[in-house]
């Protein structure tokens, strides 16, 4: 082999950051992180196994690592409900923390004053010169 071809098979730096910095959705299809080489990798195909489970299949893009591997999918819990919601399928939400309830239960009433609204009028009053 000559020099020649080495240095036209060979990456450049530049290049592998490149490639390592690719965004993991490209043009609406998933991608992830080769975990041999770090290089990006295209999702191929994918394969429903439940409503909240698929199979995917990816494929590396780095020429000269080639990996390709299966990889699952799976709904772990859902972060606002749907306004359609499927009445044939429970899905989980996910479990609010004690602001976001604080919030929903202040949103709720809105009889209840803000924490500080009563001292609104107080700032506002006129300034009496004692100060």
């Amino acid at each position: 082999m000559s020099e020649g071809t080495v240095i036209a098979t060979a990456i450049t730096e530049q290049q592998a950051a490149a490639i390592s910095e690719a965004p993991f959705f490209h043009k609406g299809r998933a991608r992830a992180r080769c975990p041999h080489c770090q290089s990006a990798a295209n999702c191929r195909s994918s394969r429903e196994i439940a409503i909240t489970n698929r199979e995917l299949y990816y494929e590396c893009t780095n020429l000269f690592c080639g990996h390709a591997w299966k990889s699952s999918e799976i709904y772990e819990h859902g972060l606002r409900p749907s306004a359609i919601p499927d009445p044939k399928i429970e899905l989980k939400l996910r479990v609010p923390n004690r602001q976001d309830v604080l919030e929903m239960m202040r949103d709720q009433d809105p009889a209840k004053p803000e924490l500080f609204s009563a001292l609104q009028p107080d700032l506002l009053a006129p300034d009496t010169g004692c100060g």
